[in-house]
């Protein structure tokens, strides 16, 4: 078995780890990467980065190296989370996962985060450069990049970008896009290619999370104001590597390739070329089975989230691929109200830790696709500290913990202390029930009775942001939050967004040391100082435990063989689509 940075090689199916791309032949998965050099990077045929293309008598252009030019790839999303959105305005409204997903393949940053690396490399910025005290971004533009309709980009798109995407008149639409630049004072002009954009305070990831997010992808000042916005939406013009073609609410969107597309970051395989596919079809398909069914009929060619029971019977077919994909971010979580006995007790809260058994719950509930986790963010995270764990599994830790604090066994398996038995009140999202049922069970082996509240996520959301009310435990996401940076940390325990001034900190976790070394990441630039300021709270929050992490999830993909070229973002959850080539 060949091993290539976490991609394991079967002989009938390729299987890909931390968010790699697939690449190759049939039996074959080749890595490329582009170095990073601080602040910039370097219907007829294209070039493709890579190599010359050849004539073909038949009229089909075939570059160097095996890859092809044409075909179309039919890729199935659930309709539960995707066809349900309105608008490809990356800036205002778009908040859908995969609808973040498919404008990323009509319009481009200004800046890219390497899947691999974490490195930033530029976009539509050839390069980048920041002040002395951290507070000034000037940012150079590529020349000659052109929109769709084959209107230049200028430094007045970016203002206009910048400037849409905080506007208050698009609330609530552009409200989470606008969050992500709450430190931006001004965004100016200098000259056509040249922005320079003021910042409150220094932020260390705004390329990464702002500039580099779909959210801040580049639109057109005079397109969008001839088009008026919500028709913009709709109709979408970028400079991306594909094109809208047609779009049918519910139904379909067809994209097509950008030929004259140069100016794609540097770690792609194309070399900022365009793509080699023809076109892209969007379908929704809501049901997992019927969407499978699809797949192996030949209907789509490309599933996004293979059910995690189906996944290894397509891993023993030979005309099919499966490429896991590693999520980044915070992984599913098990909130505890730190604010109401029992588990304002932090041995209540380690007992319950140790009650977790995550390798039985990934093998009952999912089939064993996912991989337990013991931090507060995932592996593929910048600035993990790999030593600060929570506990593990081990019901003798549990169990003398809980007789450590009083609570006694009772005659019916559930603990006491006063006279009170340790009971809790667990809510969750429907559709999550069963995980938490599933930790029900686990947890009355040490004495603890969990009583299972399922509801609509917006009546469990208003429960659980509304302090005082009845809960102790708390699922949302299975998957947990979507991130590339360890600022996350501050989203979820950072003191100020306890509720009800905000609604992240769901465990009213408040350690003003902790908060202040996320303060300091935030606006550390030196990686090393970064690292040491994250390091330090991680291990603060091991040691106080407000909430339990549980598993990372995989959002894979099944392919047809002969479809090649899949590349998550950083944060494993949206896809790039610029490498995708299909054998013909």
């Amino acid at each position: 078995m060949q091993t290539i940075r976490g991609a394991r090689q079967r002989s009938v199916s390729v299987r890909r780890l931390h968010g790699s791309r697939i690449a190759g032949g049939l039996l074959a998965a080749c890595l490329l990467l582009s170095a990073c050099n601080g602040g910039s990077n370097e219907p007829e045929p294209a070039a493709t980065g890579g190599g010359t293309e050849s004539e073909d008598p038949d009229g089909a252009a075939e570059p160097a190296g095996g890859r092809q030019v044409g075909g179309e790839v039919v890729w199935a999303f659930p309709s539960q989370e995707a066809g349900d959105f309105v608008t490809l305005d990356p800036n205002i409204g778009n908040v859908s996962t995969y609808a973040n997903s498919i404008s990323s393949a009509v319009f481009d940053s200004l800046v890219y985060q390497d899947p691999e690396t974490n490195e930033i490399v530029g976009g539509l910025a050839e390069s980048w450069e920041l002040s002395d005290d951290g507070l000034m971004w000037t940012i150079k533009l590529r020349d000659g990049v052109k929109f769709h309709d084959g209107t230049p980009l200028t430094a007045d798109d970016v203002v206009f970008t910048m400037e849409r995407t905080q506007d208050p008149q698009y609330a609530p639409r552009n409200a989470f896009a606008g969050s992500l630049a709450a430190n931006v004072d001004a965004v100016t002009a200098i000259d056509d290619l040249t922005v320079e954009i003021r910042m409150s305070a220094p932020q260390a990831n705004f390329l990464s999370s702002v500039l580099g997010r779909g959210y801040y992808s580049i639109v057109s000042r005079s397109i969008v104001e001839a088009t008026g916005v919500d028709e913009f939406g709709q109709a979408p013009i970028g400079t991306g590597p594909y094109k809208l073609i047609e779009w049918i609410p519910n139904e379909h969107i067809l994209l097509e390739r950008n030929p004259d597309y140069t100016w794609g970051p540097s770690f792609t395989e194309t070399a900022g070329g365009p793509p080699d596919l023809q076109s892209l079809k969007f379908v929704y398909i809501a049901e997992p089975s019927t969407r499978l069914a699809a797949f192996l009929a030949g209907e789509v060619n490309v599933i996004d989230g293979i059910p995690e029971v189906d996944q290894s019977r397509l891993e023993t077919m030979e005309q099919y691929q499966v490429i896991e994909i590693e999520k980044n971010g915070q992984s599913g979580m098990l909130d505890m109200n730190g604010l109401r006995a029992p588990l304002d007790n932090i041995n209540v809260r380690r007992a319950i830790a140790n009650a977790i058994d995550r390798d039985a719950i990934n093998t009952a509930l999912y089939a064993g696709v996912h991989s337990p986790n013991y931090h507060f963010v995932e592996a593929r995270m910048l600035h993990r500290n790999e030593a600060a764990q929570v506990p593990g599994f081990d019901l003798g830790e549990a169990n003398r913990l809980l007789d450590e604090e009083g609570w006694e066994m009772g005659p019916d398996g559930v603990r006491e202390k006063d006279g009170s038995p340790l009971e809790l009140e667990g809510l969750v999202y429907a559709e999550n029930a069963r995980l938490l049922e599933f930790l029900q069970g686990q947890l009355s082996a040490v004495g603890i009775k969990l009583n299972v509240n399922p509801a609509a996520r917006s009546a469990v959301t208003e429960l659980v942001q509304t302090p005082g009310s009845d809960w102790d435990l708390h699922i949302g996401l299975a998957h947990g939050r979507t991130n590339e940076d360890p600022n996350v940390l501050a989203t979820m325990y950072g003191c100020a967004m306890i509720p009800p001034e905000n609604t992240s900190n769901l465990s009213g976790h408040c350690d003003e040391e902790i908060d202040e070394l996320l303060d300091l990441g935030l606006e550390e630039f030196d990686p090393d100082q970064r690292q040491d300021y994250y390091y330090r709270a991680q291990v603060g929050l091991a040691e106080n435990l407000p909430n339990i992490p549980l598993l990372s999830h995989r959002r894979n993909i099944g392919a047809h063989v002969g479809i090649h070229g899949f590349m998550p973002d950083a944060r494993g959850t949206y896809r790039y689509f610029h490498d995708m080539w299909m054998e013909q």
